[in-house]
């Protein structure tokens, strides 16, 4: 089977309270990662003994975003926690795109800096917070 890349254009970011259109420039989806305890003993020889914990990391999603001056909703960190959904874009010949949700609180919002020649860009982040996912759903 031939591998089939695809870029980014038309992913997508719901947040199902705070809702709000956001012209998206980039979404990037940190990593999800299990951490290590070192049980290593006296008598261990050559390398560290590693035991994996039970748990991963949630991954953050950072959004940047062109600031809408009109805009009357902005991400608000510390807002209640709510469905955060990343659609991927729809691939060739799928009827549903992949994606990634859960439940998540706003954590970060940056406001745009100012300068001659520059777009006003701003950037939120979210962190899943593990009550529910979150979840990736392969598109088909």
């Amino acid at each position: 089977m031939a591998i089939v890349g695809d870029t980014g254009n038309g992913a997508t970011i719901t947040l199902a309270t705070t809702g709000g259109t956001y012209a998206i420039t980039n979404i990037a989806i940190s990593e999800i990662t299990v951490d290590f305890q070192d049980t290593s003993t006296l008598s261990s020889a050559d390398f560290e003994e590693k035991l994996a914990n039970a748990l991963k990391t949630n991954p953050e999603l950072t959004v940047d975003f062109i600031w809408d001056t009109s805009s009357t909703t902005i991400p608000d960190p510390g807002s209640a926690a709510e469905t955060v959904t990343v659609t991927w874009p729809l691939r060739a010949g799928e009827t549903t795109a992949a994606n990634l949700a859960g439940t998540g609180q706003v954590s970060a919002l940056k406001y745009p800096d100012f300068a001659n020649g520059q777009l006003q860009t701003g950037q939120f982040k979210v962190m899943y917070n593990g009550d529910t996912g979150p979840t990736y759903t392969e598109g088909s």
